[in-house]
This record gives C-alpha cells, structure tokens and sequence, in this order.
C-alpha cells in the first residue's frame, strides 16, 4: 500500500481506533465497526470527503456500509478522545488488581 490517507491515520492515532493492516482503514476498538476513506465520484466535486462505515455481522459475505461526512466524524472522534484522555486521571494501583495498570500508565520519553 503507498499510503494511508490522512483521515484514516489521523483516526488511527486516537485511542479508540487501531489500524487494520495492508489497509487503508481503522477499527474502531468498542463497536468493532471498520472505517475507511470513501472519494466522492468524480461528477461530485462539491462535495465533502466522506468516510465508509462498516460493522461486522451484516448480511451476506460483506457487511454493508453507510457514508458518513468526514469531518462531522471525526469532529465527534477528537471529542470522544478527549473523554477518554481522561482516564489517565485513573491511578494504576486501583486497577492492578486485574492486570490492566500497564494498560493506562503513559510510558515518559526517554531524552
């Protein structure tokens, strides 16, 4: 692949998403639904970068997708990102008790 494009891996650096590998898509991590970048035709310059949703158990062999607006999206993502930032307040020793602690504790830089 050359290249993912830049909605896609911008998503793939929120915490809710993961990137699917060879593809120029995203998973993202709660609902399971799978989110790649849709063109408009080519008689549609006017409009706006929209992005394919898909999610996992619809009918046929492939599940069917829904456009959406690309920015209306991840607007909603960068928010739901910011919501979930905030559990780093969360302290590790709570839950150590389950193995999750490494999961939520940031690793600092080395310089």
């Amino acid at each position: 692949m050359a290249g993912r494009h830049p909605l896609i891996a911008f998503l793939a650096g929120l915490p809710q998403f993961d990137a699917i590998a060879l593809t120029d898509s995203v998973l993202e991590l709660r609902s399971g639904c799978v989110v790649s970048a849709s063109r408009s035709a080519a008689g549609d310059a006017g409009s706006r970068f929209r992005l394919n949703l898909a999610w996992p158990g619809g009918s046929g062999s492939a599940a069917p997708t829904h456009a959406v607006d690309a920015y209306k999206y991840i607007a909603l993502q960068v928010q739901e990102a910011a919501r979930l930032a905030s559990a780093d307040s969360i302290r590790p020793g709570a839950l150590r008790h389950i193995g999750l602690a490494r999961c939520i504790h940031r690793q600092t830089p080395r310089r």
